[in-house]
């Protein structure tokens, strides 16, 4: 009986092979390369799996690369949040919901160049190109998270969300916009769970809000190798605004889908858009930022799964 016990991502075959011999495990083989990879998978043939299981990892150096046939490590997140020098000192509020809820010092991206220590900064380049700079910067940093979400700088959510996220059984080939607003609240009236999004007469999703989106590694992967996505950055109007259009367009042709949820799971504070442009509190108003369905910051998620 064949079993893949996991993979190794450091040294040569033969290197590893003799690695075995010396700790006496028999009945190793190597299995094919995963499309695209650079790691090789491990086979047990004659019933020492979790032995080879324990030898994977000791290679390894620990568990903080994958060591199942998965391109991530289970459970693992990277997330920031997008802002501006100007508001740098009205992060309070956002940084606290984002820690009852689960994301506890996130990565602090600054689109503009400051002396702040621990803030990651550069030139201003706008808010399209800067949310994709800091998608980017995450993966860079840990390309074997399971999760990757980018978090705008006025914004609350409700407690335990990244649990609830884990636990709550997100469908396959999707990315979650936890911002459920305009269109999409008439979709999830009666439910509670997530939903497709809104789609258009002709079928295609809006993609309505980009306050917080989450996305599963094949996800951010699938966004950040996508040509829509970057040459949407020469369109001489909308290369710099209409972030989430860009995103739900990119995603959308490449087969996923986006789902918002019932109820919502993030607030807009803000009155003023990341492009400078006022909102209006007005609910009646079609330019309203606000969700009208969110249960509040003290809301616990995982009541929903009971």
């Amino acid at each position: 009986m064949r079993e893949l016990v996991g993979c190794i991502h450091e040294g040569t075959v033969d290197a590893f092979r003799q690695h075995c011999k010396d700790l006496g495990i028999p009945g190793m083989e190597f299995g094919h390369r995963p499309t695209e990879s650079f790691h090789r998978r491990i086979i047990d043939t004659l019933g020492h799996a979790q032995r080879l299981k324990d030898a994977v990892i000791q290679w390894n150096g620990g568990t903080d690369r994958p060591t199942t046939d998965k391109p991530y490590v289970s459970g693992t997140w990277s997330y920031a949040v997008t802002t501006v020098p100007s508001r740098l000192d009205d992060l309070s509020q956002t940084l606290s919901s984002l820690a009852d809820a689960g994301f506890p010092s996130p990565v602090v991206s600054v689109d503009g160049h400051i002396a702040y220590t621990g803030y990651v900064s550069h030139q201003p380049i706008g808010t399209f190109k800067h949310w994709h700079r800091t998608l980017l910067d995450l993966y860079s940093r840990n390309p074997w998270s399971e999760y990757y979400a980018v978090f705008q700088d006025d914004m609350i959510a409700v407690r335990n969300l990244r649990q609830y996220i884990e636990l709550s059984g997100i469908p396959e080939k999707c990315y979650l916009n936890l911002f459920t607003f305009m269109e999409n609240e008439s979709i999830v009236l009666n439910q509670t769970g997530w939903v497709e999004a809104h789609r258009s007469q002709a079928g295609h999703q809006m993609g309505r809000g980009a306050v917080a989106l989450v996305f599963p590694h094949d996800a951010v992967e699938t966004l950040l190798s996508s040509r829509h996505f970057i040459t949407r950055r020469r369109d001489a109007i909308r290369g710099k605004r209409s972030l989430d259009g860009a995103v739900v367009e990119a995603m959308n042709e490449a087969g996923f889908t986006e789902y918002v949820h019932a109820p919502s799971l993030v607030q807009h504070t803000g009155e003023v858009s990341s492009m400078g442009n006022p909102w209006s509190t007005n609910l009646a108003d079609k330019r309203y930022a606000f969700a009208r369905t969110f249960p509040g910051k003290d809301f616990d998620a995982l009541t929903l799964l009971r």
